[in-house]
């Protein structure tokens, strides 16, 4: 998102601060009391900017992850909802979207597709009502959500090609007879859950340290 670059000028005249912002706004003339003000904000959206930056290369790393190691998929959860906390301070209807795309990624890899489901559909909905000032088209909000909704398109696939060849195999095989072979050697979905992911915990608990953000 391109942020409203603010540049701040005096008039010594007046003894007034010019602040000039981008289209749609324009020029305002503050006192300094309000150039303290806008100064202190500014300040701290660049720091709340920053720390969402670092939490989103963090949280990209966990979730490349998540495919293949569940408490990876945890994780990039938690960093997710860390920014949703950050965006909601920041107040940019667009991060929060985006926070809430980057949870239902992670429910995904978890496997609780009908929760992601219901995420991507009120973002998609979001992308399509909003304004071009909370939503920015340079974000790509909407294709964002196509993109996981791909995604889980291809895991509602997987999971009901499980069921059925499952159902089929249980009208050959006899129940003890598929809880004797080995795990790998299971079908889909029967003894051995086909979730996609590996449920060793091989990350640490990052909790404190996202609460230091």
């Amino acid at each position: 998102m391109a942020t409203s670059a603010i540049c701040l000028g005096t008039t010594s005249s007046e003894d007034l601060c010019s602040i000039i912002l981008p289209p749609p706004f324009g020029v305002y003339e503050i006192d300094h009391s309000g150039y303290r003000v806008v100064a202190h904000h500014l300040c701290r959206h660049i720091i709340l900017q920053e720390a969402m930056s670092w939490l989103s290369t963090l949280g990209g790393g966990f979730s490349s992850l998540g495919d293949k190691f569940e408490d990876a998929a945890e994780i990039a959860g938690e960093i997710s909802l860390r920014q949703m906390y950050l965006a909601l301070s920041m107040k940019i209807p667009v991060f929060q979207a985006r926070c809430r795309l980057f949870f239902a990624q992670s429910l995904m890899q978890r496997g609780r597709l009908k929760a992601a489901e219901l995420i991507i559909r009120d973002v998609y909905s979001f992308s399509k009502s909003a304004s071009a000032h909370d939503n920015p088209p340079e974000i790509h909000l909407s294709l964002m959500c196509h993109g996981l909704w791909k995604r889980l398109s291809h895991l509602w696939s997987l999971r009901r090609t499980s069921k059925q060849l499952t159902q089929r195999l249980r009208l050959h095989l006899h129940t003890d007879e598929i809880g004797a072979l080995p795990c790998s050697k299971q079908p889909l979905g029967t003894l051995c859950d086909f979730t996609g992911t590996d449920n060793r915990r091989l990350f640490p608990d990052i909790t404190a340290v996202l609460k230091i953000m």
